[in-house]
């Protein structure tokens, strides 16, 4: 078995967890009679949270069984009718950024979780960047906090979320950070269980136990202490408003700053200690919420739709890419590839495009395909052939879907250097005989065909439907020569 037919293998497999993403997010399931992913740890129990699997990230790490969805912790004599009807709008996102991140990470969450909750999503920064102030609006806040990432700012910029939240007159408090993906729908759901008007108080802990802040000084000079969690802002977590406002004596208006200054604690920590330790409400241990500190890998791939946050940049695992296992086995192959291929992009094309019919939505549609599409090449039946069939289920989908004004193209790129195709690739004695057939001398990289995405998504292709881009030349006889700069614009886009 050649080298390059198992990294097709692979590929195939990372396309199915794309597909399978974009399917999952077509619409939540209904609310069970338990909270998804949600426990409480009482205080006669605090293991409860802990042990594996309680924190984001600290010993444990508990990945493993997020798949299955965790006790309910009870939350008063009503807890039985706790379910409320809710929708997206009811929901403030808060997401805390400093100015050094505001093109390497926020550009990405404007072109993706953003775009399905733009109107319910804030952005509190430390600079007037007028470039976010065009995308942003009214929802990005300048708090005039400082940009150091100490103490002092992190709980600025906190005291701020929490004043604009209660101004809002929105049910749900969510905190996340500039690096957590956030799913809205799953969010919806976690939220749905509950009513805004109890005190509830979720997210995911960074530790496997409570920590201890010093609280009073007694008559003798002597402290006293309070044990508390705390869910990680790094993780994201969410607060009800019948809570929040229970915690305005220690909050607004700039008192949340002058509460972390006496305790000496940064933002997550002071909301943990206001909450569990002044006013004695149960921190709802969820393991459906993710920090930089996870390595990703340990999510089962079939989990990851169940997740409300996720993150990337671990020290383990630089992507934070959720992998996927093994290579299939030589049966498998004919069916799995042409469901990969194939299948899903039918499957969530008809879903998304019923959808922007629906809404009367224009917009565009990307599949990424292959050159192998157009070229036979030996041992490589199956990968062939369906990549060919993509192209032309793509051709066929902008045919009909032209007079509701939604662009279909492909994208069909040959090697690309990504961490499977250095593998792959980087024997020069293998890759000689395809670089020389490639005009430019050399294999794309990954932003090569991103751009080409950008493009076809963007307005600069608005005349451009039924098309296969090339991204890298190599085996077509016709070249085709396109500029990218200056081509990623905001528009409502679908990636396949």
């Amino acid at each position: 078995m050649s080298s390059s037919w198992l990294g097709l293998r692979r590929a195939c497999v990372l396309l199915s967890v794309t597909a399978a993403a974009r399917a999952g997010s077509g619409a939540a399931q209904p609310a069970g009679s338990d909270v998804p992913g949600a426990r409480a740890g009482s205080r006669g129990e605090r293991g409860g949270g802990g042990g594996p699997g309680a924190g984001a990230g600290g010993r444990g790490g508990g990945l493993g069984g997020t798949a299955q969805p965790a006790r309910q912790g009870r939350l008063g004599p009503s807890s039985g009718s706790a379910k409320e009807s809710l929708e997206l709008k009811d929901i403030f996102i808060a997401v805390k950024t400093t100015r050094k991140y505001h093109r390497t990470r926020l550009d990405l969450l404007f072109q993706t979780w953003i775009s399905q909750a733009r109107g319910q999503t804030f952005i509190f920064t430390d600079w007037e960047d007028q470039e976010l102030r065009l995308k942003a609006g009214d929802h990005m806040i300048n708090t005039n906090c400082s940009a150091v990432h100490t103490r002092q700012a992190l709980c600025c910029k906190m005291s701020v979320e929490y004043d604009k939240f209660l101004e809002s007159g929105q049910k749900w408090f969510c905190h996340v950070d500039d690096d957590n993906y956030v799913n809205p729908r799953t969010l919806l759901r976690l939220l749905s269980a509950f009513s805004h008007s109890q005190d509830v108080y979720v997210g995911r802990p960074s530790l496997d136990h409570p920590i201890e802040a010093a609280d009073h000084v007694q008559s003798d000079g002597s402290k006293t202490s309070v044990k508390f969690w705390f869910a990680t802002g790094g993780a994201g977590f969410c607060i009800s408003r019948g809570l929040a406002l229970k915690m305005s004596p220690w909050a607004s208006l700039g008192n949340f700053i002058s509460t972390a200054e006496r305790v000496r604690l940064p933002d997550d920590c002071t909301i943990g200690y206001i909450i569990e330790g002044l006013l004695e409400v149960k921190l709802l241990h969820s393991p459906l919420f993710h920090s930089h500190l996870e390595n990703l890998q340990r999510l089962r791939g079939e989990s990851v739709l169940q997740q409300v946050t996720l993150s990337y940049g671990d020290p383990e695992n630089k992507h934070n890419v959720v992998s996927v296992g093994g290579v299939f086995g030589l049966q498998q192959d004919p069916t799995r590839c042409l469901d990969v291929n194939l299948r899903a992009v039918l499957h969530v094309s008809q879903i998304v495009a019923r959808q922007m019919i629906t809404q009367k939505t224009p917009g565009a549609i990307v599949n990424v395909s292959s050159q192998a599409s157009q070229r036979a090449l030996r041992d490589h039946a199956v990968y062939c052939s369906t990549k060919s069939a993509l192209d032309m289920l793509s051709k066929v989908m902008a045919m009909e879907l032209g007079p509701h004004k939604i662009r279909v193209n492909t994208v069909n790129p040959t090697v690309v250097m990504t961490d499977m195709g250095r593998i792959n690739w980087s024997d020069p004695q293998k890759s000689a005989a395809m670089i020389n057939r490639i005009p430019l001398g050399k294999f794309a990289e990954v932003d090569d065909v991103v751009n080409s995405i950008l493009f076809l998504l963007s307005d600069k292709s608005a005349m451009t439907t039924g098309s296969s881009l090339m991204a890298q030349i190599c085996w077509s006889t016709n070249l085709l020569t396109i500029s990218h700069s200056r081509l990623a614009k905001e528009t409502p886009l679908l990636f396949l």
